[in-house]
This record gives C-alpha cells, sequence and structure tokens, in this order.
C-alpha cells in the first residue's frame, strides 16, 4: 500500500477482538493502518478489554445487546454523546437492534436492526457427537 497510494483499500476483522489485541502490537499499527487505508472492524463482547487507544481512534460505533455499565463507559469516548443517551438506548435494545454513533451518523445516535438470518447463530458450539435424547 506504501508502494501504490492508489491501491483498493484493505479491511480488517478481527471477531473476538479481545483475543488479538495486545498492546505491544496493536499501540503502533492502529495509528498506521488508518493513514494507509486499512479499514478495521473490531467485534468483541468485552470492550472493556480492548485499549483505550483503540478505542480513542474509532470512528463509528455499532453497540448490540451492551448492558455492562464498565463496558459502556470504556467505549463512551468513541460516541461523543452523552454518558445519559448511550446507557439509556443501549440497555434497553430488543434483539437484532443496534444503536450506531459515530460519522456514519454524523455524530447522532441511530437505532436500527439487523434482518433475521436463515443459518444459526449466537456462537454455538459444532458437536462431533450428536446427542440423543430420550424425546428423539
Amino acid at each position: 500500500m506504501l508502494e501504490k497510494p492508489n491501491a483498493s483499500p484493505l479491511f480488517l476483522i478481527a471477531d473476538e477482538a479481545h483475543l488479538y489485541l495486545q498492546e505491544n502490537l496493536w499501540f503502533d499499527m492502529v495509528t498506521r493502518m488508518r493513514h494507509l487505508g486499512v479499514f478495521q472492524f473490531y467485534i468483541t463482547n468485552t470492550p472493556k478489554t480492548i485499549d483505550e487507544l483503540v478505542i480513542r481512534h474509532t470512528d463509528n460505533i455499532f453497540i448490540f445487546n451492551l448492558t455492562v455499565e464498565s463496558d459502556l463507559r470504556h467505549i463512551l469516548p468513541a460516541t461523543k454523546i452523552d454518558e445519559e443517551t448511550v446507557f439509556s438506548i443501549a440497555k434497553v435494545l430488543p434483539p437484532r437492534t443496534f444503536l450506531a454513533i459515530g460519522k456514519i451518523t454524523n455524530g447522532y445516535p441511530f437505532i436500527a436492526q439487523t434482518r433475521p438470518l436463515k443459518q444459526r447463530t449466537a456462537g454455538e458450539t459444532k458437536l462431533l457427537w450428536e446427542i440423543k435424547t430420550n424425546n428423539s
């Protein structure tokens, strides 16, 4: 990307980001990737484990079912809106509904829903053997 400034953008998607974000590795990379045009997506259910540097460089936050006050307080600097608004909306979001805040919404809190998928989701563990119950 340094040699070809007009190259297509890259996307980095880190699911369960709290497992990958270690300060010694990501501290330098987060700011450099932004300048190179690498669009970063961090997905986690424990945002408090993500370094404050990453949070402060966040352009957009999408909050799904996040109700723990310490987690909400940790991501608050990236929302750039007041604590009361974030807390009151985030804690009552129904399933498949999210709160978007950031450049994408021009700084205003925006609530939207996702469409249901035909596939099963929610991090279910795939079993090697099927467990039979008395009913089957």
